[in-house]
């Protein structure tokens, strides 16, 4: 679903649509792997440093990634969306952080 979203968005050709798509199913393969494995228990200082870490690296070769597949307009377009979610997901959890106070 999400590919397809993106396809209309961007306007992407078949072999970005395909690139675009493995890249998505693998992504969405490691935050499974993650879930399946995260532990019962709250995870100590270094252990959240290190997810926090991770994290930032998928972002980063998500990005490059990206970068390679889509034209400079379509990766503007892109940047753009994805920086607006962040916002919105951001804001989200201030407000869940209020509601728990």
């Amino acid at each position: 679903l999400w590919s397809k979203k993106m396809t209309l968005e961007l306007d992407l050709n078949e072999s970005q649509q395909e690139q675009v798509h493995d890249l998505i199913l693998n992504k969405v393969n490691k935050q499974r792997e993650r879930r399946a494995n995260r532990p019962k228990e709250r995870p100590s200082d270094t252990e959240i440093y290190n997810m926090k870490v991770d994290q930032l690296d998928e972002k980063i070769a998500m990005k490059k990634a990206m970068k390679s597949i889509l034209t400079s307009e379509q990766f503007e377009i892109w940047e753009k969306k994805t920086k607006k979610k962040e916002h919105i997901k951001r804001k989200h959890l201030e407000q869940k952080k209020k509601y728990k106070k």
